[in-house]
């Protein structure tokens, strides 16, 4: 892996879990060969349904045992969920951990955040995960998804004292107010950190389910737009000091990734401080 013990690689990834009929078909098998093959340390998930775990072989077996999911009680009336953790466990080890629902008023049960404070096995460095869905419906039940995020990664900054990096589908593109209000809030998007980031959309066509073989192929329309659009983040919160050097910061844009869902696996390369 890495060289620098102080390395990290941390990944977020909305696997289309919610969506038509439910057929999963080869897209969990595609999406495992990707997390294996980039082999982050730390997978912030979003749609992970009851549907998508419910797969004979589903995506957890398929990643096991490199990965584990963290467990934590989940607040929603569910009682799936959707933001799950999973960590390297040759990697990381898991300090503490705990599930936010949001309370914006019009949240579905799928959009929270799991959050997860983290020790490197090699160094010891301390840092905190978290993994988030905002709800896609309303700008503004988006904006309070925000305030919510800013007030739990406070918290989570304060009480382990470590740096605190969030990962997820906000539903936000550059552009949108709910973006502008969490940079006021004092989170920092590491794209724009990074050295030569990608000019490329998080997101896509969603795969088509090919009759035949009832396997999932790209979608041959094309990908409209650029990194401006972007609504998979990661973003960095905690003290000024605290703030990770950035190596790399890479959209997976390839044929697996227009398989496996609609959206980018998303990842960053880090050295903590």
């Amino acid at each position: 892996n890495m060289k620098n013990t102080n390395s990290i690689r941390l990944m977020t990834s909305n696997v289309l879990g919610n969506w038509r009929d439910g057929f999963i078909e080869n897209r969990d098998d595609v999406m495992a060969e990707i997390y294996l093959d980039l082999c982050p340390d730390v997978i912030a998930l979003q749609e992970f349904s009851a549907r998508y775990r419910g797969e004979e072989t589903d995506l957890l077996s398929l990643v096991a045992p490199k990965y584990k999911e963290i467990l934590t009680p989940v607040l929603n009336r569910s009682h799936n969920n959707g933001t799950p953790l999973l960590y390297n466990t040759e990697r990381v080890k898991v300090l503490d951990r705990g599930y936010y629902f949001f309370a914006d008023g019009v949240c579905d049960n799928s959009k929270s955040i799991t959050w997860a404070a983290l020790e490197m096995i090699d160094g010891g460095k301390r840092f905190v995960y978290a993994s988030a869905h905002f709800i896609h419906t309303s700008e503004d039940a988006r904006v309070i998804d925000g305030d919510q995020a800013k007030l739990l990664c406070d918290g989570l900054a304060d009480f382990y004292n470590c740096p605190v990096m969030i990962g997820g589908d906000f539903n936000s593109n550059r552009m949108s107010r709910s973006y502008a209000n969490l940079i006021s809030h004092g989170f920092v998007d590491l794209y724009e950190k990074a050295p030569n980031p990608p000019r490329v959309k998080s997101y896509h066509p969603y795969p088509v389910l090919d009759e035949e073989t009832h396997l999932y192929v790209p979608n041959p329309a094309p990908i409209v737009g650029d990194f401006k659009n972007s609504i998979d983040h990661i973003f960095y919160y905690g003290k000024p000091e605290w703030m990770p050097t950035v190596e790399n910061f890479d959209i997976l844009t390839d044929v697996r990734s227009q398989i496996a869902s609609d959206h980018c696996p998303v990842f960053v390369d880090l050295v903590l401080q």
